[in-house]
């Protein structure tokens, strides 16, 4: 038993990244029952965002578990999983937001735009430029942040809630990225992932209320 644990390479964040999974799961299934009773768009595309997120957690808690007995092409391909998801996630927030502030005529132009930036920014980590060419994403942040901001400012149901999710995530990421730990068996992957929670909570409660619009 011992020589097994032994193996295991990173448990407290294998824990943390399953629980992470298992709230995201649940979100997922809250909101599609949301969709189902109002027909929006909005209760659907987020409903998606946590359905990935959830498998994406749940691929981090398998590889955080037996990252030491797989072999590194399989590490390789949970990264690219995390790239993939960070694209697609990205995506479908800004479909939101293009549903709330643009009109019918242009969405199609924008929704093919945003997509092919996260295309290049598929492309350019395949070849290996991944960390240079991550500013190809950043159009897309900034018109999610002018979503947030345009919520707020007309007081939109939930976007309190929005706004206070990212900026909890944000944080979470500003500690991830300083490489903060409690010690090693509570480190800043940890800490991250129950940030998060707290974070994708409220983004979840925001995005619940958000019914005003299909």
């Amino acid at each position: 038993m011992m020589k097994i644990f032994k193996k295991i390479h990173e448990p407290s964040s294998s824990i943390s990244d399953f629980i992470l999974s298992i709230f995201c799961f649940y979100w997922f299934y809250d909101l599609i029952k949301v969709f189902l009773l109002y027909d929006s768009n909005t209760h659907l595309l987020s409903s998606i965002i946590f359905l990935f997120i959830g498998i994406s957690a749940m691929l981090g808690s398998f590889f955080h578990m037996f990252a030491k007995m797989i072999s590194n092409k399989l590490i390789g391909f949970n990264f690219k999983i995390a790239v993939f998801t960070i694209g697609l996630i990205l995506l479908l927030f800004s479909f939101i937001y293009i549903n709330l502030l643009i009109n019918n005529n242009s969405k199609f132009i924008l929704i093919t735009i945003f997509s092919f930036f996260v295309i290049i920014f598929y492309y350019n980590y395949l070849v290996k430029n991944f960390k240079k060419y991550t500013l190809v994403l950043l159009p897309i942040a900034l018109f999610i942040s002018f979503g947030v901001y345009f919520q707020l400012i007309n007081n939109y149901p939930g976007s309190k809630e929005i706004l206070i999710g990212f900026l909890i995530i944000l944080f979470g990421l500003i500690i991830w990225k300083k490489g903060l730990s409690i010690n090693k068996n509570f480190n800043k992957n940890d800490i991250f992932h129950y940030v998060s929670i707290f974070g994708l909570w409220y983004l979840y409660q925001g995005f619940k209320l958000f019914i005003f619009f299909k």
